[in-house]
């Protein structure tokens, strides 16, 4: 008979060894996943240039260096602003460079998109844009500076004003360079 409990307590204690084997298992099988599938495939881009876009915003939160804009020869008829100066024009100097193949030279191009002026384009005629050196020679690791001014002619009538003074004037340029 001892024999016999021996064996049956020797099977119980197999028994629960393989059950906790298999359930630590079955735990570290359920909770730690196999590594991502990686592709070998490697892109190397030479000499590309690609469009770069970017918002100049005046007046409003965040407004080019907290300058409000007036329209020309009405600084001294405006109220001054809570935060921020009265400007008449406002010039904003962007330092541009290009990397790239040693020695590459190119062309600089910045277009202006549509303006708004508080999302709306109805009184974006008014905001006027100015950008000296909009298309100009360029080689890569060297800066080019590109200037952009803005004007606000000033509105028709006391209607057209309200709609625009003190808002947000939004100016899209998208700076791109084409290699020679």
């Amino acid at each position: 008979m001892k024999k016999r409990q021996k064996f049956i307590l020797i099977a119980i204690l197999m028994l629960l060894v393989s059950a906790s084997v298999g359930g630590a298992y079955a735990y570290w099988a359920g909770t730690v996943n196999a590594p991502a599938q990686k592709d070998d495939t490697i892109a190397i881009n030479i000499g590309e240039g690609k469009a770069i876009d970017t918002v100049l915003t005046v007046n409003g939160d965040g407004g080019a260096a907290g300058q409000v804009l007036v329209p020309t020869g009405q600084t001294a008829n405006s109220v001054d602003p809570e935060s921020g100066s009265l400007t008449e024009k406002v010039t904003v100097v962007y330092t541009v460079g290009w990397t790239g193949v040693t020695g590459a030279t190119g062309t600089l191009n910045v277009a202006k998109g549509d303006v708004t002026i508080d999302s709306s384009a109805t009184h974006a005629g008014l905001v006027n844009v100015t950008i000296t050196d909009a298309s100009t020679a360029i080689t890569t690791g060297t800066n080019v500076t590109v200037t952009v001014e803005v004007t606000l002619t000033e509105p028709a009538d006391k209607t057209a004003y309200t709609e625009i003074a003190g808002k947000a004037i939004a100016i899209p340029l998208t700076f791109n360079v084409v290699p020679n």
